[in-house]
């Protein structure tokens, strides 16, 4: 994930970077939102 945030913010991510950055993104925020409690 790391190579493709620095990608981003140098403004040299090509567009398939773009777009994993964002899936990984939205994978992180996914896991975030799972209750661990109830198991």
């Amino acid at each position: 994930m790391t190579p493709l945030l620095l990608s981003l913010q140098l403004g040299n991510a090509t567009e398939d970077e773009t777009a994993s950055a964002k899936t990984w993104q939205a994978y992180s925020r996914a896991l975030q939102g799972v209750d661990l409690t109830a198991i």
